[in-house]
């Protein structure tokens, strides 16, 4: 039997009981045996980290290595077949069709343009890729967000820690975040990601947003900024 671990980022307290809730719906009917790891670091480096550096412990006592490495968030929602989705693939990284959960709503799909360099450090500059010019219904980009995200358990070896990062300047500007910090590290190793676009995860922040109707909602914003002056 194949095994898989899902580590499950509790990025904001409000989510938690929602998002249990619904993860107990996922139709998780699969020959892959499905180990479940709850993480609550103080940031979302911390926890990421946390959740590679337990891993080899996890798989002593469970007596078993995981194949495939799944993250989740809390504050993100998942369609019921989302981990069957998931573990059909066979690339060493898999990903969602997403959305970020801040306004304008971007694409969560990036690819890396180049590189800038901000008080001597030098980072790799990922920008959403443009939603016209996605035709299939897989598609291969740079990076992705980490709440909905699979990994072959190799790659985890192949990168040496810290795994994540963020990256700061010297006015305490968050220059790439810890996603990115590690997606740099796999691009450089040659490896990208799979995305498909018949597994959608959505963000909850008042409402939920997904890539099919967050044009509707910035709409939405839009008229009312004109009809009452406030942003």
């Amino acid at each position: 039997m194949k095994n898989a671990i899902v580590f499950i980022s509790a990025s904001r307290d409000w989510t938690e009981s929602r998002f249990m809730f619904e993860f107990m719906r996922l139709q998780q009917k699969t020959d892959w045996n499905i180990a479940t790891c709850n993480l609550m670091g103080h940031c979302a480096a911390d926890r990421h980290n946390e959740a590679f550096n337990m891993l080899p412990g996890l798989e002593k006592m469970w007596g078993f290595r995981c194949d495939k490495v799944l993250f989740m968030d809390t504050d993100q929602y998942y369609p019921v077949d989302y981990l069957i989705k998931m573990l059909e693939h066979g690339e060493p990284v898999v990903g969602s069709y997403s959305v970020s959960r801040y306004q304008p709503y971007e694409i969560a799909q990036y690819n890396n343009v180049g590189n800038k360099v901000v008080d001597g450090v030098t980072f790799s500059d990922y920008q959403p890729i443009k939603q016209n010019d996605i035709t299939e219904s897989t598609f291969y980009c740079d990076a992705i967000g980490l709440g909905a995200a699979m990994f072959g358990r190799d790659l985890i070896d192949i990168i040496q820690p810290p795994w994540f990062k963020d990256l700061i300047d010297s006015k305490g500007v968050r220059l790439l975040c810890d996603d990115f910090y590690f997606f740099s590290k796999l691009n450089a190793e040659g490896y990208r990601v799979l995305v498909d676009k018949n597994i959608m995860v959505g963000h909850y922040t008042v409402f939920l947003v997904l890539p099919i109707n967050r044009h509707i909602l910035l709409d939405a914003r839009n008229k009312w900024v004109e009809y009452t002056g406030q942003g």
